[in-house]
């Protein structure tokens, strides 16, 4: 298994593909957020998955604030170990994530939560030590933000689905996906490519060209199979793929964003025709 994900890997270029890069935030708040739910307890049961959605395949929270297992591909989140917080070790940055479970945020409201996310300070007003990690945060439509709110605080939280809301699609739903996803932390402002991530136990494989050059890049697929190669990782057989001693893993979160829709994959592609393409080959692992 391990030798199959390297090798697709290898032949669409992308073994590092973190799907949502940085670019302009979207002016307006894009459609298809909670607010456009309609009905009383279905539209509050609807804005919890659709913040389980964005919590789990868009922002990434739990990445950093649960265990992760670094012995096997991607790195997933250990069972049982989600919102319990973390040591974030990528990037250099050893600096350990708080429990966001429930509990530990029993003492916060909404509007805490709210503020927290898109100001990236405590309630004290104090910025967090991973600003700079958060920074993106700050274009999260509002209504977004509060369907990530009320799920963080949600009891039972394992029983509510992650499902988008719908809505928008295309290059402005696909810039402001790319926005959360702080993707040039990887990729580069430019979306060449090329660096590597430091991740637990060693580095990750070099992080791919996803600008759209037809050579270097991702340009060889089209809008459809850029989606299907993400759901083409999606199964529960990507999830306990095991990485032999002394070889890279990848720092991609392919176990969560090949849960993403294939409309919001989809957008992103579009955002990507919208970027120019850059000529940077990054070597086969």
């Amino acid at each position: 298994m391990w030798r199959y994900v390297k090798r697709e890997a290898g032949l669409w270029r992308i073994p590092l593909l973190v799907v949502v890069l940085s670019g302009s935030a979207v002016a307006c708040e894009p459609a298809g957020g909670p607010g456009d739910i309609d009905g009383g307890s279905d539209r509050a049961e609807a804005e919890l998955a659709h913040g389980r959605y964005l919590v789990d395949n868009v922002l990434l929270c739990f990445n950093c604030h649960s265990q992760r297992d670094w012995s096997l591909y991607s790195g997933p989140i250990v069972p049982g170990g989600e919102r319990r917080g973390g040591e974030v070790d990528l990037f250099l940055d050893p600096t350990a994530a708080p429990d966001i479970s429930p509990r530990a945020l029993r003492t916060w409201s909404e509007d805490d939560l709210v503020a927290a996310l898109v100001q990236g300070r405590d309630r004290d007003g104090r910025p967090f030590h991973q600003r700079w990690m958060l920074g993106n945060f700050a274009d999260l439509a509002t209504a977004d933000a509060i369907a990530v709110a009320r799920y963080l605080l949600a009891d039972a939280s394992s029983e509510i689905p992650a499902r988008s809301s719908g809505g928008a699609t295309g290059a402005a739903r696909g810039a402001y996906l790319v926005s959360l996803g702080r993707c040039e932390l990887c990729h580069g402002e430019d979306l060449g490519g090329g660096s590597a991530v430091a991740v637990p136990g060693g580095e990750s494989l070099p992080a791919a060209n996803i600008s759209l050059d037809v050579e270097t890049g991702v340009g060889r697929l089209s809008r459809e199979e850029f989606i299907d190669y993400f759901k083409s990782l999606s199964g529960p057989e990507f999830q306990r793929v095991e990485v032999p001693p002394d070889t890279p893993n990848t720092a991609m979160p392919w176990p969560q964003f090949s849960q993403m829709t294939r409309d919001d994959l989809g957008s992103i592609y579009d955002h990507l025709a919208t970027r120019a393409p850059v000529r940077r080959p990054v070597p086969a692992p």
